[in-house]
C-alpha cells in the first residue's frame, strides 16, 4: 500500500449554437493584459478574423474512398471536401479535413513531430457504413452523411460526431458527443480554472491576468474517460464543453490528433510523444528565484547592487537559486563590464544570474557566452502576440542557451501555446498579491499540468500589492512547486522573503529550507514529467482516477488541493485563517 503524507500548507465562445462571426470584440468593461511598458501594444479591443472562403459548408455524403491495401491513410471524399484518417501510432488518430481537397500542415511541423512510419490499418465498407481499424482503435463512419465515431478495441465508444464537420468564412469546427459523468481538463493555463466541464473556453491569448485570463492557452483538452485532443494549429479557438462538444478554430480546414489510452496519465504520455517532453529544469532552477532592476535611482544605477541582495539571502540563511538583475522595461544592466562583475559575485554567493527581456534576444549570445547569464525571462511586451511567435521565442531562447553555454535551458514565459512546454516554465502574469491571488493560482497551476505545462507558477505574493500574511501563505504552498520566483520593484515594498521582518522572516526561512530538502524529490518529479508528460503538480482526478470521490465536489476541495507527486497532498491556506477545512 502506498503511504500518502497530507500536507496542510500553513503556509468565447461566440457560438453557443451559431458559428463565429467575422469580428469578435471585448466587452466595454473587459480587463486586458497589462504590459507595464508604455510603448508596448495593448490587447486589441476587437479581433477581425481572416476570411478564408465565401462559401460556408459542411461535409456531406461520401462520394469515394481511397485506401491502399494495408495502407496507413484512408482518404474519404465528400464532393470537393476530403477527410483523411491516419493512425500515427498506437492510440493516436489523426483526422484532417480539407474543404477544397488540398491538405497542408498548418504549423509547418513546429508543434508536432511525427513518427517515421504510421500504423497500417484495415478498411471495410458496405452500402451505408465503413470501418477503419489500427493501433488499438476503430473508426466507424456513416456514408450519408459522413459522420465519424471513435472506438476502443474492446468495443467501448470514445466519442461520436453529432453533426458533420463544418466551416464558414472564418472557422472550422467539429461537434462531438459527451458522456453524462465525463469531466474535461486541459486547455493550457486558464487562470482560475482546471475543470472545464460545462464551460465555454477561449483558446486564445488575452483576457487579462486574473480569473478568466488566458496566460498560456493550449489547443489541447483531456477527458476523464481516457482520451484527449490536440488541434494542430496556431489559430485561436473556442471549445464548448456542454452536452454536445463544439470544437472551433479560426482555420479553413481541420487537423486534429486524438489520443486514446486507459487513463489520463497515459493520454499525457501519448500527447507528449509527438509534441515533446516537458523541459527538464536545471537543479538550481527548482530553488527560489529573485528578480528586480538595479540600474535605477533606487539602487544607485548599479547592476552590481544585486550582490547586496544576494548576500542578504546568505545573511538570513535562506536557500535560493538564481536572480534576474534587470527588468527589461527600460531598465537594463548598467554596462557589459558591470554585468560581468555582477555574475562573478553571484557565483561566489552560490547563485546563477539571468536576464529578462521585453524587446528580444539580440544580445543574448554575448550575455550567455561572455557574461554568464543562465536564465531568460521572455515578457509580454515581446512575446504578447503569442501563438507561433510565442513558441518560436522560447525555442530561440533555448537554442541560444545550448549554443553559447554548457547549461541546460531555463526560460520563464507567458503567452505560450502548444509546444511551449518543451522549452519553458510558464507563469500566470502580472498579478496583485492577496488572498484572492492565492486562491486563483491553485487551480491555474493544477490545470496547466493537465496540458503538459509541467512547470507553472506565479510571482510569490504577486508583482503588485501583497502583505506579510499572504506572502507567507503563498511561499509555503509554492514550496511544493518546481518553479517559484519573487519580483520586486512594482509594489510599495520589495518582495524578498525577509522584507516584512519577524516573525514572517522566520516562517519564510522554514519554507525555503523545506524546499531545499525536497530538491531530490522535485527533481525526480521533473525528470518523470520530462519522460512521461505526467506533471509534478497532479490534480486529484489525475492521481486517483478510480476513487469513488473523484469528481464529486470540484467546487472546493479538489479545486484547491493537489498531489505533489505521489506522496504529498498539498492543501494551501488561501484565506486569512489558521485552518483549512477544519484541520
Amino acid at each position: 500500500a502506498m503511504t500518502v503524507l497530507l500536507v496542510l500548507v500553513a503556509c468565447v465562445v461566440s457560438v453557443l449554437g451559431a458559428p463565429p462571426q467575422d469580428e469578435e470584440c471585448l466587452p466595454a468593461d473587459a480587463v486586458v493584459r497589462s504590459t507595464r511598458f508604455p510603448g508596448a501594444p495593448l490587447e486589441p479591443a476587437c479581433v477581425r478574423r481572416v476570411r478564408f472562403t465565401d462559401h460556408p459548408g459542411a461535409v456531406g455524403h461520401v462520394t469515394g474512398f481511397q485506401s491502399e491495401p494495408g495502407g496507413a491513410d484512408l482518404n474519404i471524399t465528400a464532393g470537393d471536401a476530403v477527410v483523411r484518417l491516419t493512425v500515427v501510432a498506437g492510440g493516436i488518430l489523426r483526422i484532417r479535413l480539407a474543404p477544397q481537397g488540398k491538405f497542408s500542415d498548418p504549423t509547418d511541423g513546429e508543434i508536432v513531430e511525427l513518427p517515421d512510419l504510421p500504423v497500417q490499418g484495415t478498411f471495410s465498407q458496405d452500402a451505408t457504413h465503413f470501418e477503419f481499424a489500427a493501433g488499438g482503435m476503430l473508426v466507424k463512419g456513416s456514408i450519408s452523411p459522413l459522420l465519424l465515431s471513435l472506438w476502443r478495441s474492446d468495443g467501448t465508444q470514445v466519442w461520436q460526431e453529432l453533426e458533420p464537420m463544418a466551416w464558414n468564412e472564418t472557422s472550422t469546427w467539429q461537434t462531438l458527443s459527451s458522456a453524462a459523468t465525463e469531466k474535461v481538463y486541459g486547455c493550457g493555463m486558464q487562470n482560475g480554472y482546471f475543470d472545464h466541464t460545462g464551460r465555454d473556453v477561449s483558446i486564445s491569448e488575452g483576457g487579462g491576468w486574473d480569473v478568466g485570463g488566458r496566460a498560456n492557452p493550449v489547443p489541447f483538452f483531456m477527458s476523464s474517460t481516457g482520451y484527449g485532443m490536440l488541434r494542430n494549429t496556431f489559430s485561436p479557438g473556442r471549445y464548448m464543453f456542454q452536452q454536445q462538444r463544439m470544437l472551433i478554430h479560426d482555420d479553413h480546414g481541420l487537423d486534429a490528433f486524438y489520443f486514446v489510452a486507459p487513463d489520463m496519465k497515459e493520454v499525457l504520455g501519448l500527447y507528449t510523444s509527438i509534441t515533446g517532453g516537458p523541459v527538464l529544469p536545471p537543479i538550481w532552477g527548482l530553488w527560489l528565484g529573485d528578480s528586480d532592476c538595479y540600474n535605477n535611482q533606487r539602487h544607485n544605477f548599479s547592476t552590481s547592487y544585486a550582490l547586496e541582495i544576494a548576500r542578504n539571502y546568505s545573511v538570513h540563511d535562506m536557500p535560493r537559486g538564481w536572480m534576474l538583475v534587470n527588468d527589461g522595461y527600460g531598465c537594463g544592466y548598467t554596462s557589459r563590464e558591470e554585468l560581468q562583475h555582477t555574475e562573478d559575485g553571484m557565483a561566489a554567493n552560490g547563485l546563477r544570474m539571468g536576464l529578462w527581456t521585453s524587446t528580444g534576444l539580440a544580445n543574448a549570445s554575448w550575455e550567455i557566452g561572455s557574461a554568464g547569464s543562465r536564465a531568460i525571462k521572455t515578457d509580454v511586451a515581446w512575446v504578447g502576440s503569442g501563438y507561433r511567435f510565442g513558441l518560436q521565442a522560447v525555442k530561440l531562447a533555448a537554442n541560444l542557451m545550448q549554443n553559447n553555454s554548457n547549461s541546460r535551458p531555463y526560460t520563464w514565459t507567458v503567452c505560450g501555446w502548444a509546444g511551449t512546454h518543451k522549452y519553458a516554465v510558464v507563469w500566470t502574469g502580472d498579478n496583485t498579491g492577496g488572498w484572492e491571488f492565492i486562491r486563483m493560482q491553485i487551480p491555474t497551476v493544477i490545470g496547466s499540468g493537465l496540458s503538459a505545462l509541467a512547470h507553472a507558477s506565479g510571482d510569490v505574493d504577486g508583482i503588485f500589492g501583497g502583505s506579510p500574511e499572504t506572502y507567507v501563505r503563498d511561499l509555503q504552498w509554492k514550496t511544493f512547486l518546481t518553479a517559484s520566483m519573487t519580483m520586486s520593484g512594482w509594489a510599495p515594498r520589495d518582495k524578498q522573503p525577509w522584507t516584512f521582518g519577524e516573525p514572517y522572516t522566520r516562517y519564510n526561512r522554514q519554507a525555503l529550507r523545506l524546499k531545499a530538502r525536497l530538491t531530490p524529490y522535485l527533481y525526480t518529479l521533473s525528470y518523470e514529467a520530462h519522460v512521461t508528460g505526467v506533471p509534478p503538480v497532479r490534480a486529484m482526478p489525475l492521481e486517483f482516477p478510480n476513487e469513488p470521490w473523484v469528481g464529486v465536489n470540484t467546487s472546493f476541495s479538489f479545486m484547491y488541493q493537489f498531489m505533489s507527486g505521489p506522496f504529498f497532498l498539498v492543501a494551501p491556506v488561501f484565506r486569512n485563517e489558521s485552518t483549512r477545512s477544519g484541520i
